[in-house]
């Protein structure tokens, strides 16, 4: 009976994982577009240098 609970539980996370890991890739590549913009518009503004070194 607790092998069977614990096949369902594993069942079920493996299931939400494969539903929300999508989501969440979406929302990295999304805020990763956001900040490359940001650091472009930084970069026309102030030059490569200086952005560079407030960066580090």
């Amino acid at each position: 009976m607790r092998l069977k609970n614990l096949y369902r539980t594993l069942k079920l996370l493996v299931k939400v994982k494969q539903e929300t890991l999508p989501l969440l890739i979406d929302d990295s590549i999304e805020k990763a577009k956001e900040v490359l913009l940001q650091l472009s518009r930084e970069t026309e503004y102030h030059g490569i240098e200086e952005v560079y070194h407030s960066h580090k």
